[in-house]
Parts: structure tokens; C-alpha cells; sequence
């Protein structure tokens, strides 16, 4: 889920990036709005875009026992335990 949402990001921002690249350095209250609609848009279409990119979230408390009991029940794990 993290790697869709920086991908998503990455793609969005470049969308974004091309956009204002072909406005101009000087941007007229028009354009501005224009990005700021076209942002809104692509963060609805890209999950992650405007995330804090790269920083990943917290893990709950209920993802962390769900995964840990997965864990527990895998035999590929168990088998690489026994070596130890």
C-alpha cells in the first residue's frame, strides 16, 4: 500500500510539475487557481499524493497483532526459526 501511494505521488507531482512548468515563473491569480484545482484533483485521483512522501504512517496497534498472528501461523517462518 505504501509503494501505490509514493508511486502515486511521484506521478501526481510530476502531472502537477508539467503544469506549472508551462504556465510561466510569473503566475496570474487565474493560474494559480487553476493549479490549485488541478492539486485538489490529484489528490483525489492519486492516493499519497500530498502525503508527507516518504514518511511512512504509523502502524496501529491492530495491523501490528494481525500481522504478528499471520507470523506465527507461517510455516516459511517457522521452518527459518528451527535453524537458528
Amino acid at each position: 500500500e505504501q509503494a501505490v501511494k509514493l508511486a502515486n505521488g511521484r506521478v501526481a507531482n510530476a502531472i502537477y510539475q508539467q503544469a506549472k512548468e508551462q504556465m510561466g515563473p510569473r503566475l496570474s491569480g487565474e493560474q494559480s487557481e487553476g493549479l490549485r484545482i488541478l492539486r485538489k484533483a490529484l489528490t483525489e485521483k492519486y492516493p499519497g499524493y500530498q502525503d508527507s512522501a516518504g514518511v511512512p504512517e504509523k502502524t496501529s496497534v491492530e495491523t501490528l497483532v494481525r500481522d504478528l498472528t499471520k507470523a506465527v501461523d507461517d510455516p516459511k517462518l517457522f521452518r527459518s526459526l528451527r535453524r537458528l
